[in-house]
């Protein structure tokens, strides 16, 4: 409590106000949610950020409703991908594997393809990550990959 008083005054000479019935210090290894993630800290300190169950269920369910749409020839499969795309793109930087993992598999089972990424590919159109690899290989001019 002192030390949000302190920091209350910090804010108060900001012309920060502060809502306390809404602020909270919490201990991190108890963890809290915050824009819809949650905050939890490792036993080794790490801190780990992972989306919130609702927005994972979410996300599941509009999958659902989009094949019905699908289904009934009001949206296109251009346009879901492209959501999905969007969606999988902001929640794979958080620590949710798991959760992106089962996510493709229903996007795979609702819509019959897999999820692609999209491969980096260089100015004259092959993957980058392959020829990497392939000139770390080779070591005469006669091998290929």
């Amino acid at each position: 409590k002192t030390l949000f008083a302190e920091y209350s005054k910090i804010a108060a000479s900001l012309g920060i106000i502060i809502n306390t019935k809404k602020t909270q210090i919490v201990n991190l290894t108890n963890g809290f949610t915050f824009l819809q993630m949650r905050y939890k800290l490792s036993d080794t300190g790490k801190i780990f950020v992972i989306p919130v169950r609702k927005s994972i269920v979410r996300e599941r369910r509009k999958l659902k409703k989009l094949a019905n749409h699908l289904k009934a020839g009001t949206i296109s499969y251009e346009q879901i991908q492209e959501q999905y795309k969007s969606w999988r793109g902001n929640i794979i930087r958080y620590n949710s594997y798991k959760s992106v993992r089962n996510t493709d598999f229903l996007y795979k089972n609702l819509f019959g393809g897999k999820y692609e990424k999209n491969k980096q590919r260089n100015k004259t159109g092959s993957n980058i990550k392959r020829d990497r690899a392939c000139k770390n290989r080779r070591t005469d001019k006669e091998s290929y990959c």
